[in-house]
């Protein structure tokens, strides 16, 4: 089978495209990632990853020659258990590398570091190289090594039940190099792209990646139709026979296939250059008045679940070592710091409130969520609230939603139902 472009495309929204010769390695030209917003993802791999953005193209950022095409689309889970774990970068020096990241970790960022049991970022792993995780904003495993010989992006990482077969599969069929990595891992090279494969745990079977932060990887040829006939004859199963996708960018056709561990792989033509997305934010005409929603007693019905990038930890209740109405500034930051952010190892600090952009405007003095009554505690039941609690099998109420508190007297309760 004869291919003149492979590429690797990751769905995270990457997409990783590399061009080989027959038996010859690969030069990547996308990946492809899946995000909530194209332009993010160029924002934050160009900041974070080094990468730079395309001149033509909103969607799409360089690393080293490859490219990361973001999708906005929502995803399913992490890169993370499917069997594409993990992308990976190398640079020269790991250690501060990760440092600056560390530090800008708790700034609302999206960078979430993956720390090691002993609470250490950095592992040097001998006979080979120092190695780090962190994940990207839509859940992308990646991988920080600090190997000289292959500076950039570094590899693609497969999570396989036969990683022998698996690479084995894309060395028959896509052309992959056989190589050792440092001597130390088995691996294909595509141009100066390692495709690895590790056991994925015993007992389990690898997620699909379909839906997932890493959607696919994509193999580029000459010409899809005369190639899809080589295909079929090597028993590789088809998801998407080849189509010029709907408003693509060039006439380039594309294909989706199935590798091992139901990895979805895209086969495009070369000019292939993506799909045109509007990303406009959509206008609703006059839509009329709005109708607010009320509860039976005629008050504004606020039920559901609340969130706010100023609210994380604030509790429900005033706590009973607290008796004014609202925090100093210094107050309400050391609540954050010692409350929500004080997970282990800085957790919730690294993945709460940077991964979806929180913490990105002051921190709130409110002393509890319950404003009303004045006391920030919410209200005994009432003989009339107590009688329907028991009446819908619920245990005896004891007041629980009033944290078994006696009913105030003094606090007026709205007419039962």
């Amino acid at each position: 089978m004869t291919w003149n472009r492979v590429s690797f495309a990751l769905l995270i929204a990457v997409a990783l495209v590399v061009t080989p010769g027959l038996g010859q390695a690969a030069d990547y030209h996308h990946v492809h990632i899946t995000s909530s917003s194209p332009a993010k993802g160029v924002e934050w791999y160009s900041d974070y990853m080094g990468c730079e953005p395309l001149a033509d193209r909103d969607d799409a950022a360089s690393c080293d020659g490859v490219e990361l095409v973001f999708v906005p689309q929502s995803t399913s889970g992490g890169s993370q258990g499917t069997g594409i774990n993990h992308i990976g970068f190398s640079v020269a020096d790991l250690d501060a590398r990760m440092a600056e990241l560390e530090a800008v970790g708790v700034q609302g960022t999206g960078v979430r570091l993956q720390r090691n049991d002993d609470g250490s970022i950095v592992r040097d792993i001998p006979g080979l190289f120092k190695i780090a995780f962190i994940f990207d904003p839509w859940g992308t495993r990646i991988e920080l090594v600090e190997d000289e010989d292959y500076l950039g992006f570094h590899h693609v990482h497969l999570s396989a039940t036969d990683p022998a077969a698996t690479l084995a599969f894309y060395r028959d069929v896509m052309g992959g190099k056989e190589a050792s990595l440092r001597g130390r891992i088995d691996g294909l090279l595509f141009d100066d792209m390692w495709l690895l494969a590790s056991q994925h745990p015993e007992g389990t079977t690898p997620a699909g990646t379909q839906g997932r932060a890493i959607d696919h990887i994509a193999f580029m040829v000459d010409n899809l139709d005369t190639e899809t006939s080589t295909l079929r004859q090597a028993g590789v199963r088809f998801q998407e026979e080849p189509i010029v996708p709907e408003n693509a960018r060039t006439q380039a056709k594309r294909a989706f296939v199935l590798g091992p561990d139901n990895v979805r792989i895209a086969v495009v033509e070369v000019g292939f250059a993506g799909v045109a997305m509007d990303l406009a934010p959509v206008v609703d005409a006059d839509l009329g008045p709005y109708d607010v929603p009320r509860t039976s007693w005629g008050e504004p019905n606020l039920q559901g679940l609340w969130r706010g990038d100023i609210s994380h930890g604030i509790p429900l209740e005033r706590p009973d070592d607290i008796d004014v109405a609202e925090l100093t500034p210094e107050e309400a930051v050391a609540r954050r710091e010692g409350g929500t952010l004080g997970g282990i190892w800085g957790y919730d600090r690294e993945w709460r409130d940077t991964a979806l952009g929180f913490a990105t405007k002051a921190v709130s003095t409110q002393v509890a969520m319950v404003t009303d009554p004045p006391d920030g505690r919410i209200p005994a039941l009432t003989p009339a609230g107590e009688r329907l609690h028991v009446a819908r099998g619920a245990p005896p109420p004891n007041n629980i939603l009033a944290g078994g508190r006696e009913p105030d007297p003094s606090t007026p309760s709205p007419p039962a139902p």
